[in-house]
């Protein structure tokens, strides 16, 4: 049994292969141009003029598996089959952080990929951790009168962060900022009976330096500011700190680490309206010679979004210190969304902040996750990582990297689509280690095209072709510059603008195919390939309607609109093959239906239904229904054979009723239907009171009714001596039911007459005794009763 399932199984397995490899063959068997061929997984072109010299095939375009099995194809022509490639264009050596040289801890840095659509490469890269990595470090602080206590201890991290990171980097600098909230909101607030200044958005303090002393100077901002709302505007000031990077003073090659620290909650892009600014963030840098945000009363917060957008491209990694417990939660969905970000909670400790700034900076330098950042989106990258020796994991991420340690990560870059313009056949890819300002440069060049479609053909090969085509790699197509009567000219649209219309060739924003793959999109418009095309983007194919079993389009009873049949009057079915007019098909009668139900109407006449054994022009005559015929048959029976009955009273001669053999007999048996099947019995009553009988059968299609010669009427008689009897029944049945219930009572009763005196002549006990009486449990006397009764006989 396991044998036969084992078998099955491998049956079963090799199928799907087969199958798979036949879809994979028709995949490319089904592609009519050189372009479109090699856009398939797997095909190879055949350049030559006429494909039937080299082989008995029919196809030039065919599966690389296939040239095994047929060493004719293609002899005399050329093959056009590209394959992925990769060039190496800048790959300098790891080297790290030594004056007037540049730091390189990511290989390779430019290189060149020819890709072809739906292959996937593997593009090898390694990460080496430099020694001594320069460290960028700045503060961004909540400045509101609720963080007073940490601004106590805040001019105090400058020589204690040296001392905590000095192990790890001696190059690192520090900056300061800080922030409260924008002026729109009410910040103006009395505080122990004192008048707070006014809060300012973002403040930039210090630029990014080496001398801690000038940062314990900037540690001490000045008096408390107090602000009525608990969000601050933390985002304007890490947005400000990020894309303003001259005037911070951030260092490309090195690490760049913002340190959020706030009590509260930040403001986020929408809040702004509340205060009356509509207007987007703009991503702009906007600071003053003060180092204030000058454009924080004119324009909303800064998104989530577009904080993770500026924090990618300018390599900065965020830390938000949060200090209520409370708010843990809400920053780490925010970090969720900024890539290269962290949330720790902090108390008013000291040496707590110290450490998890320590434990931060560590994190940073001792991983590494790689990004990727294309032109478009027709091409993916998966990466893979190999951290310290171990096996490639579908990870973008290594952790625990030691200076000594290389890692290797496999970028998998595939091209998803071919797009439709050829100068979009060049992309770019940026891979970058997260939160450092390196990269490695990928110009990707898309596959799309052969080489032979540059080739000028020959007047021989051209004049094959017809007005409006070219010949390209061995066939002919549709020529790009012939433009039909409903299509732009080339002449009419400004080249830039047309570039931007290329959208308004696709039927929706999620699609990829351009003018439904049955047209070229010129200039913003679908030209399509055939008249028998239409629509705004080529989706309407008049001439892809279903035939009916005669070949015909439609059956001939109707026209093809985009696809779908429209039928004339009186037709229908998706081929228009069912005739709908069933007028000839009704019989002669009120509220018939066609072909009385019991058949199917086709070329307007009825077709019966034989498992009935249904027939007549309109399916009416019915063998197996003695009801129908009964009722059918009663008036002529009752005017031929008793001379009454409405056709009787309209004609005596009972005209119409000579289609029926109607004969008179003495008596009809009640079941003679049962012992002749063919023969129908039928009672029917008369308009007098009384009922008469007769059968039918059928002779081929002729039919014969024998009927009784006399009328039955109810005798009156019979009805009192039904009725009399019943009232008797009903009578001796209640007599005799009182006589059951006396004679049962007098039974009983004796019984129990017989009990008593039975009891009664054996008596238990004395005749001066009572039977209920029983002795007493205890007696009590009274002492004085005795000498009472004493005195009284003295």
């Amino acid at each position: 049994m396991r044998v036969w399932f084992c078998a099955v199984i491998i049956l079963a397995f090799e199928s799907a292969v087969i199958l798979g490899q036949k879809n994979v063959r028709d995949g490319c068997t089904g592609q009519k141009t050189c372009a479109a061929c090699i856009r398939t997984l797997g095909c190879i072109w055949c350049n030559i003029e006429d494909i039937r010299k080299t082989s008995d095939t029919k196809s030039r375009c065919v599966n690389e598996s296939q040239l095994a099995e047929d060493s004719l194809w293609c002899t005399n022509g050329k093959k056009e089959n590209y394959t992925s490639q990769l060039n190496l264009i800048d790959d300098a050596n790891f080297s790290s952080a030594k004056k007037g040289e540049k730091v390189v801890q990511l290989r390779p840095q430019r290189v060149n990929l020819r890709l072809r659509k739906g292959k996937e490469y593997r593009l090898k890269l390694a990460y080496k951790r430099a020694r001594d990595y320069p460290m960028d470090l700045y503060f961004l602080v909540d400045l509101s009168i609720s963080m007073d206590t940490f601004r106590a201890t805040l001019s105090k991290l400058g020589s204690e962060i040296a001392r905590k990171l000095k192990h790890l980097t001696s190059d690192f600098q520090l900056g300061f900022g800080s922030f409260i909230d924008k002026k729109n909101y009410p910040s103006t607030v009395l505080y122990n009976n004192l008048i707070l200044p006014k809060s300012y958005a973002f403040k930039h303090s210090l630029n990014l330096t080496t001398n801690l002393k000038e940062f314990e100077k900037v540690g001490d901002p000045g008096p408390d500011v107090g602000v009525n709302d608990v969000p601050e505007s933390g985002f304007d000031g890490i947005m400000q700190s990020i894309v303003c990077r001259e005037q911070i003073g951030w260092r490309s090659e090195a690490r760049n680490l913002l340190i959020h620290a706030s009590d509260a909650l930040p403001h986020i892009a929408g809040d702004g309206k509340i205060g009356g600014l509509p207007e987007p963030n703009d991503e702009q840098c906007h600071l003053d010679e003060s180092g204030y945000y000058t454009h924080a009363e004119l324009q909303d917060y800064p998104s989530i979004g577009q904080i993770n957008h500026q924090a990618a491209n300018n390599s900065v990694n965020i830390l938000f210190l949060v200090f209520r417990a409370h708010h843990e939660e809400v920053y780490k969905g925010i970090t969720r969304v900024i890539k290269g970000s962290t949330v720790r909670t902090v108390g008013s400790d000291f040496d707590n902040v110290l450490q998890v700034i320590r434990q931060e900076y560590e994190s940073l330098v001792e991983s590494v996750t790689m990004t990727s950042r294309t032109s478009s989106n027709v091409i993916d990258v998966q990466f893979l990582s190999k951290c310290s020796g171990k096996e490639e994991n579908l990870r973008d991420k290594c952790d625990n990297i030691h200076i000594s340690d290389t890692v290797e990560f496999v970028a998998e870059i595939k091209a998803i689509t071919c797009p439709e313009r050829e100068e979009d056949w060049h992309q770019t890819i940026e891979i970058r280690p997260q939160g450092i300002n390196e990269k490695l440069i990928v110009n990707v060049e898309l596959l799309c095209g052969c080489e032979c479609s540059k080739d000028k053909p020959k007047n021989s090969e051209a004049s094959r072709c017809r007005s409006h085509e070219k010949f390209d790699c061995g066939v002919c197509t549709y020529d790009g510059d012939f433009f039909g009567k409903n299509c732009p000219s080339k002449k009419d649209e400004d080249e830039e603008e047309a570039e931007k219309l290329t959208q308004a060739c696709r039927a929706s924003n999620t699609s990829e195919v351009l003018c439904s793959d049955q047209g070229r999109c010129i200039y913003g418009k679908c030209c399509c390939f055939s008249e028998n095309i239409k629509g705004t983007f080529c989706e309407c194919d008049d001439n892809s309607c279903r035939r009916s079993n005669d070949g015909l389009m439609c059956g001939g009873h109707g026209t093809c609109d985009c696809g779908k049949c429209a039928c004339y009057y009186g037709w229908g079915g998706k081929a228009c093959e069912l005739e709908t007019d069933t007028s000839s098909c009704l019989p002669p009668v009120k509220n018939a239906k066609a072909c009385s139900g019991a058949g199917e109407c086709k070329d307007g006449k009825c077709v019966c239904d034989k498992e009935k054994k249904r027939h007549g022009e309109f399916c009416e005559e019915c063998p197996s229904c003695p009801s129908q015929k009964c009722d059918e048959l009663k008036d002529c029976v009752e005017c031929v054979v008793h001379k009454a009955g409405s056709i009787h009273v309209k004609s005596p001669d009972c005209d119409g009723c000579g289609k029926y053999n109607i004969k008179k007999v003495d008596a009809i048996e009640k079941n003679a239907d049962e012992k002749n099947p063919e023969e129908h019995y039928c009672q029917i009553p008369a308009g007098d009171g009384s009922t008469f009988v007769f059968t039918y059968f059928y002779n081929g299609k002729d039919i014969h009714v024998n009927a009784e010669k006399d009328k039955k009427y109810p005798l009156i008689d019979d009805f009192v001596a039904v009725t009399l009897a019943v009232m008797a029944v009903t009578l001796l049945l209640g007599l005799l039911t009182i006589l059951a219930w006396k004679v049962a009572t007098h039974v009983h009763d004796k019984r129990e007459f017989q009990k008593f005196e039975k009891e009664r002549a054996n008596p238990k006990w004395g005749q001066t005794r009572n039977p209920l009486y029983v002795d007493a449990v205890t007696t009590f006397q009274n002492p004085t009763f005795k000498s009472l009764r004493e005195a009284d006989e003295f």
